[in-house]
């Protein structure tokens, strides 16, 4: 017999939904639990939330969209519980008092509607010291409009789904979602293996066999990846057992994390290591679709999507590079030509940490398994020999947990790996093997392995093997020619360079860099080829894969920082592409980006403003690029997001993060001028707990470009940095705590004597993040930054004549929520500050100003295939000196084919005018001027758009083309100000006055054109070229120093432990007090040797070319550098 209870307050739990509470105030809450049955269903019959009213069969007074959600949930429970032996859920009842249960002991499904989505499962309450936790599930009252088959389909996919979420919470609620949505999937299919829900997220899991299982998830909206990964218990049940599933989540009790769990149960009780079944579950992945042989794989996996495949190679001869992290694979298909039986050497370079096999397919069968022997820790090989056309197969498995991204070397080859002998024993040395290859089998079109013999590795010496590539290339008119004699090359290089070995040693092909990605511009690294696996934040404000992003967004990673030799941000974005540094001397280097000045580009630091420019620009020279993991760049007016200075675009520097459970870096640098350059850090991570500490201290003397006349051109500083971060991250919470120091001081020389400058920056930060399921993110963040800028003018008897202090303080608070429903990615936030600034020369002892700043953004996927995103968002920004700005923004996202990503972008930005410009008091009496600043001032503004295409033709070749204009209005100027004017009044007297006005417009315009290339293996090329445009709108001019063209080159060059990278930028003659400055070419290189895993050495030269002009570029002149750097 049915129970049917009616009830107006029927709320089994606080949060859970009720009248007034997801439910419409008014709403009869019903609640309907079959007699026998585990659940309770409420549902309303009325309004939004209204159920299907339908009673049909059974006629028993309930609808029948009632009877089959309770139905459904009694039979996944028998099938989860009773049959395969889960535990069932824990219900309110176990866990909250009697007053507080929804009526019973039963299992409590509430119907509501979901504007997207259709299933949800909530925590109610947990044991104490557990993560044992009872809940309650959300289900969609009539799935009007979703994409299921049928009603019964949905409804069979969702509670069956949902319910397995509430077994899993008896177990452990806090697992990595890729376990808990995959095993989630796995359930739906034990359950209903008629409905098609599990094969139709299985691809999402195929596409990306590349991105590392064992890493955490983090936030993954509109990311399938998590489901598809039921394709791992399905190896696992398919391949073991099908309660290896169940004991994992039983060894997941009590907060082991899963993939701790599966190690446990696979070495416990199936005698197999983790890395080893990872690696059978790699073979497994390439046998579906066309592939599919249920003897060596998955029952089903020819109705599955095929694993995904790198771009297609072929011919007998190649060197190709891959990126491989973790628990992760690669799959690769060759076409290989007819070579009448031949032996060819298939060679595989990695730390160790990268295994390979070889499958040959003859068109009707395919081959065993071959693996790849290991000769060494980063060596391994496998002959082959074939006859006729045939596919080779290879399969590049991660198999060790938590391996840091590093490149992986295949190469096909006439010859073997020649390793030399080890050394002589003391008794007499047996007879020298000969050096010949093993005999080749038969070409009867067949194929087969043959094998090598076991040889010690020898001494290396990449300097010389550089040598001899580029001898080669300058000798060789074809590049395929160049190609085949590079091994027999190396090996003479290293023959030279190893005293006289006995024999060659022939060398894999130097390492190639793969194809950037599609979805942005990362610049060459060991991600450069896995777009998925490169995050961005900066274009949506959360985190993302490159590869998904709707925002085109330039990306510096941690490896080019390293190969670049750069030592500070100035020097680092110096050659990149649509970037411009302006150089002021004294005041250091800022950056120009769309023809627009220095105070128009925001530049943040995880995600906040930096404090301290003067007049409107951030001195780049003050921060170092030890503590720094990437660098995000986003062209184009980003005030929608960032608020005031992001007119031209935004600079996003992403600070570094604990990965390995223990390590340290210790650099030491040093050069000319005096540079000597110290840095340490170390992090840890250990369970809940990571951290980081850095400290560093670097010093150079002044330089001078004018020696002529007295004074310098740079000045000479001593600067030290200290930081430290810790964070505890529990389930679904993080919480982090930091705070950093610099102390930067500098001294010159002008022609009325010295000038010394103190400048201090301290601050201390809060950020908490809270992910709510795998849909959504909450965060936010307290920050407090102190900038003290102390400036001392002697005279020329070192006599202080003026003496300038400026405290500028400054309060940040933000709070964010992003959510993912269905086809639309939401953040909705707001961001408020307030600062305070006091100085010499402000018309006041300290101002203040305030600002809130609510902002929202939706990203809309239109379209799967081909993607078709849409974001559109806005950001009202509310100043207590201006008043309100509202800076509006769209941008569409447009994959026109797989090879191809259309762009395109409109917005508004603004700039607040800055504390000087509002109340700046200052008077020359000898110049006979005042200048006062204008309180009235509006902020700039600007409308832009941008557009870009990009291009990926193939054979490592990728190009992009991008355009943009924009329209800025109310732009601040300086200059005598009218009489009569309310300025002008306050500012009376017997000096000319001065102020700040809005008067002022301009437009900028442009092209950049980009391309990145791989003409020889472990050569890579990227090339760039700017036209810019800026001028006023009234005069035409073109506006002060904005070169007209501008270009840069990056020629990089890896040789195993050998890395060369020669950098160049070209500007073109730019306006300048009233003349056009001369051109100037900037020339840089570094080259690197790691002479042990954990120690390297490195040296380079910058501005080659002795480029600079005390006036127009005082830049620093030629200057060598070198230095070692030892991890641990």
């Amino acid at each position: 017999m049915a129970l049917l209870l009616v009830s107006g307050v029927a709320t089994a739990h606080a949060q859970r939904p009720g009248p007034g509470d997801r439910y419409d105030d008014d709403a009869v809450l019903r609640s309907y639990a079959p007699a026998d049955s585990r659940v309770r269903v409420w549902y309303v019959s009325e309004g939004e939330d209204a159920v299907p009213p339908g009673d049909v069969a059974p006629a028993d007074g309930v609808p029948d969209y009632v009877d089959e959600i309770a139905r459904v949930a009694d039979e996944s429970h028998a099938i989860y519980v009773d049959l395969l032996g889960f535990r069932a859920p824990l219900v309110d009842a176990d866990l909250l008092p009697a007053d507080e249960v929804g009526g019973d002991e039963r299992f409590d499904i509430y119907l509501l509607h979901f504007p997207a989505a259709d299933g949800q499962f909530s925590l109610d309450a947990c044991e104490d010291a557990s993560n044992h936790c009872a809940g309650h599930m959300v289900v969609e009252n009539d799935f009007l409009g979703a994409s299921y088959p049928s009603l019964s389909i949905a409804i069979r996919v969702v509670v069956s789904h949902e319910y397995f979420h509430a077994i899993q919470a008896a177990y452990d609620s806090g697992q990595d979602i890729k376990w808990s949505e995959g095993t989630a999937v796995w359930a739906e299919e034990q359950a209903y293996p008629e409905q098609d829900d599990y094969e139709r997220f299985l691809s999402a899991f195929l596409d990306k066999p590349f991105r590392p299982f064992d890493r955490a998830s983090g936030s993954s909206f509109g990311d399938a990846y998590p489901y598809g990964a039921a394709l791992w218990p399905s190896f696992l049940s398919e391949r073991f057992d099908p309660a290896i599933v169940r004991a994992i989540w039983e060894a997941c009790d009590g907060g082991v994390e899963y993939i701790d769990a599966t190690s446990e149960i696979l070495d416990r009780d199936h005698a197999i290591a983790l890395e080893d079944a990872w690696r059978e579950f790699s073979h497994w992945n390439l046998f579906t679709a066309e592939r599919a042989d249920p003897a060596r794989s998955y029952a089903d996996g020819g109705a599955w999507s095929s694993v995904y495949f790198e771009d297609a190679l072929s011919g007998d001869a190649f060197a190709e590079e891959y990126a491989m992290e973790g628990l992760s694979a690669r799959y690769l298909a060759i076409a290989l030509p007819d070579v009448g039986g031949e032996t060819r050497y298939l060679t595989l370079s990695s730390n160790g940490a990268v295994v390979a096999t070889a499958f040959l397919w003859d068109g009707s069968a395919m081959s065993p398994a071959m693996p790849l022997e290991q000769h060494t820790a980063e060596l391994a090989e496998l002959p082959l020999s074939w006859g006729g056309e045939i596919t080779l197969y290879v399969v590049l498995t991660g198999v060790v947990r938590g391996a840091p991204s590093r490149r992986a070397t295949l190469t096909l080859q006439n010859e073997p790996l020649a390793l030399p002998e080890p050394p002589e024993p003391p008794e007499p040395p047996e007879p020298p093997e000969s050096p010949e290859s093993p005999e080749s089998p038969s070409s009867s079109g067949g194929c087969s392995a043959a094998g090598v013999g076991d040889h010690a590795p020898g001494s290396s010496t990449g300097l010389l093997a550089l040598v001899a590539l580029l001898w080669s290339t300058l000798g060789r008119r074809r590049v395929a020619r160049v190609r085949h004699l590079l091994p027999a090359l190396g090996a003479l290089a290293l023959l030279a360079g190893s005293g006289g070995l006995a024999r060659a040693q022939t060398q894999p092909a130097p390492e190639t860099p793969s194809e950037p990605p599609l979805g942005g511009t990362a610049n060459d690294d060991d991600q450069n080829d896995d777009a998925d696996e490169i995050i961005v934040v900066t274009g949506s404000r959360v985190e993302q894969p490159l590869a998904e992003a709707t925002v085109a967004t330039q990306v510096i990673t941690r490896t080019e920082i390293e190969a670049s030799g750069a030592s500070n941000l100035s020097e680092l974005l110096a050659t990149q592409p649509g970037v411009d540094i302006d150089h002021s001397g004294f005041r250091g280097s800022s950056v120009r980006m769309q023809g627009l000045d220095p105070k128009h580009v925001a530049v943040l630091v995880d995600g906040q403003s930096i404090i301290g420019r003067i007049d409107g620009a951030l001195d780049l020279e003050r921060i170092d690029l030890d503590d720094i993991e990437r660098i995000e760049i986003v062209q184009g007016a980003s005030s929608a997001l960032y608020g005031s200075d992001a007119l031209a675009g935004v600079i996003h520097i992403i600070t570094r993060t604990p990965e390995a459970p223990l390590s340290a870096e210790g650099k030491v640098t040093g050069g000319s001028l005096g540079l000597i350059d110290l840095h340490a850090s170390a992090d840890a991570n250990a369970g809940i707990w990571r951290g980081r500490v850095s400290a560093g201290w670097r010093t150079r003397d002044s330089y001078d470009l004018a020696p002529e006349t007295r004074g310098t051109t740079g000045e000479a500083f001593t600067e030290a940095q200290a930081a430290a971060e810790f964070t505890a991250a529990w389930r679904a919470l993080e919480l982090t705590l930091a705070g950093e120091y610099l102390r930067r001081d500098l001294a010159g020389e002008d022609l009325m004597g010295g000038r010394e400058n103190l400048v201090e920056i301290a601050e201390a930060r809060t950020h908490a993040r809270w992910r709510s399921g795998d849909s959504g993110q909450t965060s936010g963040t307290l920050r407090y930054a102190l900038w003290r800028d102390q400036f001392l003018a002697l005279d020329n008897q070192g006599v202080g004549v003026d003496y300038q202090e400026t405290r500028e303080h400054r309060g940040i608070a933000s709070l964010q929520h992003a959510q993912r429903l269905g086809a639309h990615s939401f953040i909705a936030g707001i961001d408020g500050s307030a600062e305070a600034l006091a100085g010499e020369r402000i018309n006041a002892e300290a101002e203040t100003r305030y600002r809130a700043a609510p902002f929202l953004q939706d990203e809309w996927q239109l379209a799967r295939r081909p993607l078709v995103r849409l974001a559109l968002g806005g950001r009202v920004d509310i100043d207590s000196q201006f008043g309100v700005h509202a800076t509006p923004k769209a941008a569409l996202r447009w994959d026109a084919g797989e090879r191809v990503v259309v762009r395109a972008s409109y917005g508004w930005g603004f700039r607040a005018p800055d504390f000087k410009e509002l109340y700046l008091d200052f008077s020359n009496v000898a110049a006979g001027y005042r200048v006062c600043g204008n309180p009235e001032l509006a902020p700039e503004r600007s409308q832009g758009v941008n557009a870009s295409v990009e291009l990926r033709p193939g054979n490592g070749i990728w190009a992009s083309l991008s355009g943009f204009y924009n329209d800025v209005d109310d732009l601040i100027v300086n200059d005598v100000l009218p009489e009569g004017s309310p300025t002008s009044r306050s500012c009376a007297g017997e000096l000319m006055p001065f102020s700040y006005y809005n008067v002022a417009e301009a437009f900028t315009r442009g092209a950049e054109l980009r391309a990145r290339f791989t003409p020889l293996s472990g050569l890579s090329a990227e090339l760039s070229y700017t036209l810019t445009d800026a001028r006023d709108r009234a005069s035409r001019e073109r506006l002060p120093g904005h070169a007209r063209h501008q270009g840069a080159a990056t020629l990089s060059y890896r040789y195993r432990d050998t890395e060369a990278t020669v950098r160049a930028r070209v500007v073109g003659a730019r306006p300048l007090g009233g003349a056009l400055a001369d051109p100037y070419a900037f020339l840089s290189a570094r080259i690197s040797q790691r002479v042990h895993r954990r120690l390297a050495v490195f040296a380079g030269v910058q501005n080659i070319l002795d480029a600079g002009d005390p006036l127009t570029l005082p830049i620093a002149p030629r200057s060598f550098y070198g230095g070692a750097e030892l991890s641990y």
